[in-house]
């Protein structure tokens, strides 16, 4: 299989830099090999994904992905087939042959023989054995065009390009020796040549950077062992470079030189003037080899796009295999750049409309052809307005979706998506494709890639089928108006889906968890939809065999270990988190161990996963962690990382749930530890700390009550006037700490003027702080029992306090000077109040308990449960 697409596709998309989650969707009808060159393919057949998964019917299914794991890369354009090795080590349930998965469409119709697909236009140019060429406009498209010009005559190769009036054009080579240019739009035949005396075999775009012209000259291939140089700008053959000793194998090109190397069957190479078409030289043997590694490889030009993928939502290539053999059209989908694409789009719609409707307010007709894509506000775009299915259909990254959606599965659904999204099946029929590691390609055969094949094969092809698919989907629900088709949509593929497809093969949740913290809102949100209901799914019986089969990754020692027991880690993780009676104390007592070594890892990956189920599941794994501070002060440092912004997000999240459990142990390593301990903040860090203290006190003051007293220390303690760099450092945040304390808590009360702040304890007590100069001026013995309320009278003369525990209500004389003195406060009146006849929770006290000033002379006490009371002094 030397020059055949399996040899292709290692070649093709070898190193590539395109992530992973791109699916790719190949439109073919034919087989790449004949069935003479392989007497069985079953061994071709590997397993997707490395999870074990139970025996399925793979029938069609050809994987050109090789194993991971092989010692040794195998020589460029050569696949070595282990078979007893990959089906032993990949469980392969297979069975036909290769000719049965790859079935022309119409055993009557011609063979096709040449394609390309311009992406520019999402057109498939297809050409056939009888001479003719058919445009299918994709992904579907029941009643395509024919051009014919090569009448009886096999087209050879072809391909897309702009002309010199920037007009689409078709350039063709077939068996009847001509070269004919087509107007794409119209199907105008424009230009012939007939310089070859043999069939054209090859033709091929030549690089920018020979004069400037961007694709304005292309080369020709023949089998009379000639080669030709022509422009598409002047519709001219430039040179002729013939006179080659055997078949032609490659060509390549020395653009600083300005020579083109064509390298025969027989290895010479032939170094040709290209602006003068003279013949510089012929070079045989082992020199020959080294003048062409460091030239242009032209003949590969389209097999490089794939490198493109991430900055691409849609690219295509064509596979071609043995001579005489049909060539396979791959249409790769990049999801996620395909989700901003159409996000993109939606706003330039947004953008255009307001535009037109300023500038023509009083027209409120519709201009043919013009978008109904029209916001009810424009002035905020961050997230795109309503758009019809109409305005959705003039974007191409929306007529891919039809790739993506499960055909012939549900007839009401079938009926749902053409009525209310104008789809259709994709025609020509599309071959699924996976990329995975290091840009391998995994195909299934046309004859097997409908949706009952894309679910029932593997782990690996159900979660990154289902993901691309849920992920595309949420995008348009946001912007689409079609809310009741894309709903019925999510709600198929995460719940009516396995029920619907028979020996259907879970997603892999490993899998899933590389998009779990995806930046991409609609990715990581559809990752948590697909891998909740794959977990709810499971039976009791299934769930322990899922924890035992993980748990067991727990233990790995082989020599991918460290990443086997991180994924065990994070999966696990994320099940405990939400369902803890899932597993037993000693594993989670494990995923704790397991997920504190993550959290200080240098992998930021890893931090992520860590952190964010730390955070979430932090009720369950508290009884096992031993020591808080390490892992508070972790996720501090954490939560200070601006680049990417994720992991500051979920390191606050997780100090949240932190400090509400722990609040003493948060306080004291946040705010006490870094003034007085060995790891000390500096005035910034500090600052920082008061505001994630300040966060939580806004979210969960509930949990802070106990450590009021200790908390407001601490933070008045930052205003010192003697250590002015932290004064002026936590000024702003200390303030806004304060302001936080005082709005959350009743029990504390601050006078504007004096700058005095009354802080009621647990204890009964009540501490005075005077923030000018940060320090404690006075500690009165209120109450026996822990004080609900205080307030400050407006000119600070009086302080109010009351406890619902005594039964009382108090009224202290202060007689607070601006400069800061003044006599011991002293206890004026006292008010009985009743007592509840019930008890209440501290956040109820929190949110119905306060003291008012109405006047000088009166004082309401607010209870939320019976109104309130006045009283007169």
């Amino acid at each position: 299989a030397k020059h055949s697409v399996l040899g292709g596709a290692k070649k093709l998309l070898e190193g590539s830099t395109a992530s992973d989650d791109g699916l790719l969707a190949t439109p073919s009808s034919s087989r790449i090999l004949r069935a003479s060159d392989l007497e069985d393919a079953a061994a071709l057949v590997p397993a997707i994904s490395e999870e074990a998964s139970a025996p399925v019917d793979t029938s069609g299914i050809r994987s050109f992905l090789q194993d991971d794991d092989e010692a040794e890369e195998e020589e460029e354009g050569e696949v070595e087939l282990h078979r007893s090795q990959r089906v032993l080590s990949r469980a392969v349930h297979a069975t036909g042959t290769y000719k049965d998965g790859w079935p022309l469409e119409d055993e009557d119709s011609a063979e096709v023989t040449a394609s390309f697909i311009f992406e520019e236009m999402m057109m498939l140019v297809r050409g056939y054995s009888d001479g003719k060429m058919s445009l299918h406009k994709l992904p579907s498209d029941p009643s395509p065009r024919f051009l014919r010009g090569h009448r009886g005559s096999r087209v050879n190769t072809l391909f897309c390009s702009t002309s010199r009036d920037y007009s689409h054009v078709i350039v063709s080579g077939g068996e009847d020796c001509t070269i004919r240019v087509w107007q794409l739009e119209s199907g105008e035949e424009l230009h012939t040549w007939n310089q070859h005396s043999d069939g054209i075999s090859h033709l091929y775009l030549l690089p920018n950077g020979i004069d400037g012209e961007w694709r304005s000259k292309f080369l020709s291939i023949s089998k009379d062992l000639s080669v030709g140089l022509f422009s598409l700008r002047t519709m001219h053959c430039l040179q002729m470079f013939t006179g080659h000793p055997a078949p032609i194998t490659d060509v390549r090109l020395r653009l600083d030189q300005d020579y083109l190397l064509v390298k025969c069957e027989d290895t010479s190479v032939s170094v040709w003037e290209m602006s003068t078409g003279q013949l510089e030289g012929c070079i045989c043997g082992p020199e020959s080899r080294e003048i062409t590694e460091t030239a242009v490889d032209i003949t590969n030009m389209r097999s490089s796009r794939p490198k493109s993928m991430q900055s691409m939502g849609l690219s295509a290539m064509t596979l071609h295999g043995l001579d005489g053999d049909t060539p396979t059209e791959i249409v790769m989908l990049n999801i996620k750049q395909l989700i901003q694409e159409l996000y993109q789009k939606m706003r330039n719609y947004v953008v255009r409309s307001s535009s037109e409707m300023q500038a023509a307010p009083k027209q409120p007709t519709r201009a043919p052809g013009r978008p109904t894509f029209v916001p009810s506000t424009v002035h905020h775009l961050t997230q795109p307005s309503i758009g019809s299915v109409s305005d959705l259909l003039l974007c191409s990254a929306y007529l891919t979706y039809s790739y993506l959606l499960p055909w012939g599965v549900d007839e009401e659904l079938d009926a749902q998506l053409e009525s209310e999204l104008q789809l259709s099946p994709p025609r020509p029929p599309v071959s699924l494709c996976s990329r995975g590691h290091k840009g391998k390609l995994t195909m299934m055969t046309p004859a097997y890639s409908n949706a009952y094949s894309r679910f029932s094969t593997s782990s690996f092809l159900t979660a990154s089928h289902t993901l691309a698919a849920v992920a595309y989907t949420k995008t348009l629900l946001q912007i689409g108006e079609a809310k009741n088709a894309f709903s019925s949509i999510l709600s198929f593929f995460c719940a009516i889906l396995p029920d619907r497809i028979p020996r259907y093969v879970e997603p892999s949740l490993g899998f899933l968890t590389n998009f779990w913290q995806d930046q991409m809102d609609d990715v990581s949100q559809s990752t948590h939809s697909i891998f909740d209901a794959t977990l709810d799914r499971q039976s009791p019986k299934d769930r322990e065999a899922f924890v035992s089969q993980w748990a067991m990754r727990l233990e790995s020692d082989s020599r991918r270990g460290m990443k086997t027991r991180a994924l065990a880690v994070v999966v696990l993780g994320i099940l405990g988190a939400e369902r803890a009676g899932s597993m037993s104390a000693s594993l989670q007592a494990q995923i704790v161990e397991g997920l504190q070594q993550l959290l200080f890892q240098d992998q930021i990956s890893l931090q992520v996963f860590a952190t964010e189920i730390l955070g979430k599941g932090y009720e369950t794994w508290r009884i096992h962690i031993t020591n808080h501070a390490p892992i508070i002060l972790k996720l501090f440092s954490l939560s200070l990382i601006a680049d990417p912004p994720l992991i500051s997000k979920v390191a606050h999240h997780a100090l949240m749930q932190i400090g509400a459990a722990e609040p003493v142990q948060f306080v004291i390593t946040l705010a006490e530890h870094p003034m007085r301990g060995t790891r000390q903040f500096d005035p910034k860090e500090y600052s920082q700390a008061l505001g994630i203290i300040g966060g939580l006190v806004k979210k969960k003051p509930v949990s802070l009550l106990s450590e009021l007293p200790r908390l407001v220390e601490t933070v008045v303690q930052t205003l010192d006037p003697n250590v002015p760099s932290l004064r002026d450092s936590c000024m702003k945040a200390a303030t806004s700490v304060l302001h936080s304390v005082v709005s959350k808590f009743p029990m504390v009360s601050f006078h504007q003027q004096s700058q005095r702040l009354a802080v009621g304890t647990s204890r009964g007590s009540i501490v005075i702080y005077d923030l000018k100069s940060a320090s404690r001026v006075h500690v009165l013995d209120a109450f026996s029992s822990a004080v609900t309320a205080l307030s400050y009278s407006q000119d600070g003369k009086m302080l109010a306090c009351y406890s619902i525990y005594a039964g009382q209500v108090r009224l202290w004389e202060t007689q607070a000077q601006f400069f800061g003195f003044g006599t011991n406060p002293r206890c004026r009146y006292k008010f009985p109040v009743a007592k509840p006849d019930r008890s209440f929770q501290p956040r109820q006290l929190l949110e119905s308990v306060r003291l008012e000033w109405a006047s000088p002379k009166a004082l309401i006490l607010v209870r939320g449960w019976e109104g309130s009371v006045t009283f007169q002094l």
